[in-house]
């Protein structure tokens, strides 16, 4: 979704940052005011979340998305994220809508 970035922020070059809050692990814009959120809850465990935001400046929106956000499912965190669920040492605990999903994958 790196276009999708550079597309509403134009002056974005390198979407490597470092949030204000340390458990922000990444942030995906998924319209111009929604975005979508990844923190860590654990020394190793990270949930996903989603919100409304100004749309201004998302890294410094992000942690109210966390804050303020709905958690959402493993089934969306899989699309949005998929470096962090590859990423070793990293579990993705949030809720899922079937409990089988996981198992079955």
């Amino acid at each position: 979704m790196l276009w999708f970035w550079k597309t509403f922020n134009p002056t974005i070059v390198n979407r490597e940052t470092t949030y204000e809050d340390s458990r922000i692990l990444g942030g995906e814009p998924l319209d111009w005011h929604v975005l979508a959120v990844a923190a860590k809850v654990g020394t190793n465990e990270w949930r996903a979340y989603i919100g409304g935001v100004e749309g201004k400046d998302y890294d410094d929106e992000a942690a109210g998305v966390v804050a303020n956000g709905s958690e959402i499912p493993y089934e969306m965190a899989e699309i949005f994220f998929k470096d962090l669920m590859r990423t070793p040492g990293l579990r993705f605990v949030g809720k899922t809508h079937s409990p089988t999903y996981i198992e079955d994958r």
